[in-house]
C-alpha cells in the first residue's frame, strides 16, 4: 500500500477517513476554519461592494435629478413667454382702423390689378438740404 500524507502538513495518514479528505484530522479542522473565514471576508468585501455600489446608484439618481430639473427649469421659460403672448391686449381704436384698412388693400389687391392702382400716384420730387 502506498503512503498517503497530508497535503498541508505532509504527515502521513493512517485512517480511510483522512485517507479520502487528504488531510489529518487537526489539518482539516485547521483547513475548515480557514475556508469559513476566507468566506467571512468574501461576505464582507461583497457587502461592501454592495454598499458602494448603492452609494454609488444614489448619486447617479440625485445627478439625473438635478439635470431634469435644470432642463425643465429650461423649458417653462418658454411656455410662460408663450402664455404671456397669448393674452391679447386690449385694442384701441388706431389698431381697429389699421387692420381694416390692411384687410381693404387685401381684398383690393386680389381683385383688381394692382399696376393699375398705382398709375395714378404721382412721385414727389425729394429735395435734400
Amino acid at each position: 500500500m502506498e503512503k498517503v500524507t497530508c497535503k498541508r502538513c505532509g504527515r502521513a495518514l493512517r485512517s480511510q477517513e483522512s485517507i479520502k479528505r487528504g488531510y489529518g484530522p487537526k489539518c482539516f479542522k485547521i483547513t475548515q476554519l480557514q475556508d469559513k473565514n476566507q468566506d467571512k471576508n468574501q461576505d464582507k468585501k461583497i457587502t461592501s461592494e454592495i454598499d458602494f455600489l448603492k452609494c454609488e446608484i444614489n448619486m447617479i439618481k440625485r445627478q439625473l435629478k438635478q439635470s431634469q430639473h435644470k432642463i425643465f427649469a429650461h423649458e417653462s421659460r418658454p411656455i410662460e413667454r408663450i402664455k404671456k403672448e397669448e393674452k391679447r391686449p386690449e385694442r384701441n381704436f388706431n389698431m381697429v382702423n389699421f387692420s381694416t384698412v390692411i384687410n381693404e388693400l387685401k381684398t383690393i389687391f386680389t381683385q383688381g390689378d394692382p399696376k393699375s392702382m398705382l398709375i395714378h400716384v404721382q412721385k414727389e420730387e425729394v429735395k435734400i438740404i
